[in-house]
């Protein structure tokens, strides 16, 4: 099954990366981090998301981009020459096309909400009932978070060979239905 989820998670991801500035311990960082968490806040009101970003997303979220050097740096380089809003997310690069970033960044998104960027790619989205939802929810917690995860990843990257790309596949028939994804 080739999903379009890779359309919704980019700038997603994207988003959520640079919404996570560097935290040196000291109050350079901590502005820094909230200049960066505002301007994503900011900005995910205007994106297309499927679900609200908040405070904790973002919290988790910045906690994988601080272990990042590299990202880190850039944002506290272009803080640092007093970039905000949108410039100061944009000097983060392409975040997206880091595959070691991808599986801890997924583990910050709820079931609930990967059930959200999943039903906004079945071929009519607005006949998705909440209880085909609720149903994927359950499977994903049975399935655990990390399994979903790998799962998630893979068919985004178009590898639906894997152990959770195959069980994250069946999940979506039974709950969406065979021809919910076209």
């Amino acid at each position: 099954m080739n999903l379009k989820v890779a359309t919704r998670i980019v700038p997603v991801m994207f988003l959520a990366l640079a919404a996570c500035g560097g935290d040196s311990g000291g109050d350079s960082g901590d502005k820094l981090k909230a200049a960066v968490s505002e301007a994503f806040l900011e900005n995910a009101g205007d994106e297309d998301m499927p679900f609200a970003v908040d405070n904790e997303m973002a919290g988790c979220v910045a906690d994988v981009v601080l272990g990042d050097a590299t990202y880190k740096d850039k944002l506290q380089s272009a803080f640092d020459e007093g970039l905000s809003g949108q410039k100061l997310l944009d000097s983060a690069g392409d975040p997206t096309s880091d595959e070691e970033m991808m599986a801890p960044i997924f583990s910050c998104f709820g079931n609930e909400q990967l059930v959200e960027l999943l039903s906004t790619e079945a071929v009519d989205a607005s006949t998705v009932t909440d209880e085909e939802k609720q149903c994927l929810v359950d499977e994903f917690d049975k399935m655990g978070k990390d399994l979903v995860v790998e799962g998630f990843i893979a068919l985004s990257t178009d590898n639906a060979s894997g152990d959770g790309a195959t069980k994250l596949t069946a999940a979506m028939i039974s709950c969406f239905g065979v021809d919910s994804f076209g």
